[in-house]
């Protein structure tokens, strides 16, 4: 901003001619275009650089989303197969029962006295269903339970028999 200088009256000063033909005001004006033709390439040289800078974010936010959109599809991919194969081993071991918690003893002549050992590892999942066993557990004591699978999940279980426990 052009700020006069102090004590001078520069609404009634008239320089006059200067001996180069300009006067300072004339002279002033000019190196204030100029400088302002300068200022505005300037600002149009940022504002196009803010431009080209505003333009590569959206491009790289807008790859950023499609990057994402496509893993997105890609795990739902993989979470289709994954409960697949989950599905088919739950399938399994809902068929297969509890085969692995427990193993029988040769038979004897007297069946109902048969013990079978429970093994480790113990069976984490059991079907339900009620083929009552008369446990025996590791202080000596008897106990009912539902399947030989649930008896042998309790590792307080030594054994079971085929049948209740007897009151």
């Amino acid at each position: 901003m052009f700020q006069p200088a102090a004590g001078r009256n520069h609404e009634n000063h008239d320089p006059g001619p200067t001996p180069k033909g300009l006067g300072n005001r004339d002279r002033a004006a000019d190196n204030f275009v100029e400088d302002s033709r300068k200022v505005g390439d300037t600002e149009k040289e940022v504002g196009g650089d803010i431009a080209d800078g505003a333009e590569d974010a959206y491009l790289s936010t807008k790859e950023i989303a499609q990057d994402a959109t496509e893993q997105m599809h890609s795990m739902a991919r993989r979470a289709k197969t994954t409960s697949s194969t989950l599905r088919g081993v739950l399938f399994a071991l809902l068929i297969g029962g509890c085969a692995g918690g427990e193993t029988p003893e040769p038979q004897s002549s007297d069946t109902s006295s048969a013990m079978t050992q429970c093994t480790e590892p113990r069976p984490q999942i059991c079907t339900q269903e009620y083929l009552p066993v008369c446990a025996q557990l590791k202080d000596g004591s008897q106990r009912t339970y539902a399947t030989g699978c649930v008896a042998c999940a309790d590792a307080e279980v030594v054994a079971h028999r085929p049948g209740a426990c007897e009151e």
